[in-house]
């Protein structure tokens, strides 16, 4: 079995990564049953943000959807169900006690991009709400401050829809 290092692993990532790019091929993946070994395989990826399969992984979740109309409650779940909630929380920045987020890599950025795609759903909301310092790794990406940087609106736009989706 070839591991998350290897040039195999990681020349099928970025395969997968090139074929999630066109819709017909997002659907075809799905029902393959691809989002659950996303997110199993991100979930068991090194913590090094900047490992190219971890990056693919992550652009791979995030051609699943958009920032406007965010991600089919499907693949959100089947997210949600497979730990690839946590998983994406464990790649953003961190922040210490809501103190403002100067730097993120790419790999963190387009984490911060998926979890806001995918928190149209609920369910996401009640994972990163769930986990060990999720609301405040978004605070901290929120007032990262300086003129509006993609992390914080992507900070910005998962709070919101979360507690948009908070029963009154």
């Amino acid at each position: 079995r070839a591991g998350s290092a290897s040039p195999v692993a990681q020349t099928a990532a970025d395969a997968i990564w090139s074929l999630s790019a066109d819709w017909a091929n997002r659907q075809i993946l799905r029902s393959a049953g691809a989002i659950p070994l996303l997110a199993q395989l991100l979930a068991s990826a090194d913590s090094c943000h900047t490992e190219p399969m971890t990056h693919s992984l992550v652009l791979t979740i995030s051609n699943f959807g958009d920032l406007e109309s965010g991600m089919a409650q499907e693949v959100s779940g089947e997210l949600a169900a497979s730990g690839g909630i946590e998983a994406l929380l464990r790649l953003l920045p961190n922040a210490e006690d809501g103190e403002p987020v100067l730097h993120a890599s790419e790999t963190q950025q387009a984490a911060a991009k998926a979890l806001a795609a995918l928190s149209v759903t609920p369910v996401v909301g009640e994972h990163i709400s769930g986990a060990p310092d999720g609301i405040l790794k978004l605070v901290g990406m929120v007032r990262a401050g300086g003129p509006p940087s993609a992390l914080a609106r992507n900070g910005a736009a998962t709070l919101a829809r979360m507690a948009r989706n908070q029963p009154a």
